[in-house]
């Protein structure tokens, strides 16, 4: 885990992840599920990265918390939110929310398993570079993806012990992500490690 934050923190340092727009699940999210005239209406941002989509919320008049287990991001995202306040801000992993229960009326989390692919192509570029391609897809595999599966196992036991809240949004989010892990880690497990290998094939 600590390996993990620390890429991100690297990531957002050297601003390879700055995106300035939200992505459009979040427009439609917005558009098509909450509120237009929000009064008091919580939403927590799980992953907020540096802000983008918790700034875009915030413009529509919502109260956006946030949580991320990046330092650098948080700093990112409370300059880019203008907050002053302590708590609407916090650092701690995906599993281990620590607000209140019942306190949101709603959540978003966007690119949770997104660093699954980034660890998988990262270590593959790094084999390829002493071995051929074969021996570097193995020790990809052997080494990261091990790695991964523990890690996706723990971030979906936690959000399948969401799924049993009693406020039936959170319910629902806790099983969609756990889904979404799941599927992230089977497509960065079984289809990237294809497509990295058909890609150093045609650069040999």
């Amino acid at each position: 885990m600590n390996k993990n934050i620390k890429k991100w923190d690297q990531i957002y340092k050297d601003e390879k992840w700055d995106i300035e727009f939200p992505e459009r699940t979040v427009q439609d999210f917005y558009r098509y599920h909450l509120p237009k005239k929000p009064k008091n209406f919580k939403i927590l941002d799980v992953g907020c990265g540096h802000g983008v989509h918790s700034l875009y919320l915030q413009k529509k008049g919502f109260k956006v918390y946030g949580v991320d287990s990046s330092s650098t991001a948080l700093k990112l995202a409370k300059k880019r939110l203008k907050i002053k306040k302590k708590g609407i801000l916090k650092k701690c992993s995906f599993e281990k929310i620590n607000f209140p229960n019942n306190y949101f009326d709603g959540a978003i989390s966007i690119g949770v398993g997104i660093d699954f692919s980034i660890h998988i192509t990262q270590r593959f570029r790094e084999e390829i570079s002493k071995n051929n391609t074969e021996t570097a897809l193995s020790k990809t595999l052997n080494g990261t993806g091990i790695a991964l599966l523990g890690s996706a196992i723990s971030s979906i036991a936690g959000f399948i012990i969401m799924g049993f809240a009693p406020m039936p949004m959170f319910a629902s989010f806790g099983q969609l992500t756990a889904i979404m892990i799941f599927l992230a880690l089977i497509s960065s497990v079984f289809v990237l490690p294809s497509l990295l290998v058909m890609v150093s094939k045609k650069n040999e």
